[in-house]
């Protein structure tokens, strides 16, 4: 019985092609304008987080309906050019997020068939190994390197091993 594919929805050379020119395109475009933290600054920093956006929100909303009561201590010009950048960064990071679950969730489905499609061949050697078939014993121990044959008892590998052919 042939394997099912859990999908199959290949990119042309093309698409690939204009997928990399606008990836390549964005990182021209957004590596001058970059920063790059350290771990320490990025633990420093952090995120500004949803009640805090609602704070610079509310003060937003608050210095152009009120402008009477700005501080003085304010770039307001300033301020208005960050959080609008603040806005812009967000809304890239946003639509980065759903390009990389597209291709991670697609990554995922390539492996699982590319990986099952290795263990049916793995099988078939070692059928082939079992039945003495010339020049396949070879091949099949070059696989079979990858395959515990002494049990695990981790969780991790335990749900491997739901998946690795018996040796």
């Amino acid at each position: 019985m042939p394997l099912k594919d859990q999908i199959s929805a290949p990119l042309t050379p093309a698409e690939m092609t204009a997928l990399n020119t606008a990836l390549d395109n964005a990182v021209t475009t957004l590596t001058p304008k970059a920063v790059n933290l350290t771990a320490e600054e990025r633990q420093k920093y952090g995120s500004i987080g949803e009640q805090n956006k609602l704070i610079v929100q509310k003060v937003e909303l608050l210095a152009s309906t009120h402008p009477s009561f700005k501080s003085p201590q304010v770039n307001w010009t300033e301020f208005a050019s960050d959080n609008q950048m603040r806005r812009n960064w967000e809304m890239l990071q946003s639509k980065l997020d759903v390009l990389t679950n597209i291709v991670q969730n697609s990554k995922i489905l390539y492996d699982k068939d590319c990986y099952d499609a290795a263990l049916v061949q793995y099988n078939y050697l070692k059928y082939l190994a079992d039945t003495q078939s010339p020049g396949a014993d070879q091949l099949y121990r070059e696989l079979q390197q990858f395959f515990n044959r002494t049990g695990t008892t981790t969780a991790s590998a335990s749900s491997a091993a739901d998946t690795t052919p018996t040796t």
